[in-house]
């Protein structure tokens, strides 16, 4: 098989797989909702409401305290901006003695 094939087949097992999954999720789904948990049968109690309506009672009120106000910080004096860093990077000369004798030789010596 060529590459191209190969890409192919492993597409097709990729959503077989993806389906057969999905399946099984559905289904597990569908069979625990038609076996539910029976629902228990309640009997029919006839409530009669009282003969006289009672006055409702009047409202608490409840006073909480509340949080404190934040604390306010007021910056009088700020600090001196800091000095700005300096690197130093010593490159060393790859070349001769740096002269510019016009010959890029890389060595410094005679000749």
């Amino acid at each position: 098989m060529n590459p191209p094939a190969h890409r192919l087949a492993l597409t097709l097992a990729a959503f077989a797989l993806a389906v057969a999954i999905g399946g099984a999720v559905i289904a597990d789904g569908y069979l625990s909702a038609e076996h539910g948990a029976p629902v228990p049968v309640v009997a029919a109690v006839s409530v009669t409401a009282p003969p006289v309506a009672s006055e409702s009672a009047t409202p608490q009120v409840v006073y909480v305290h509340p949080a404190p106000p934040r604390k306010v910080i007021h910056v009088i004096r700020t600090a001196s901006p800091a000095p700005a860093r300096v690197v130093h990077v010593t490159v060393p000369s790859v070349g001769g003695s740096g002269e510019g004798g016009g010959n890029d030789d890389g060595g410094g010596g005679d000749g």
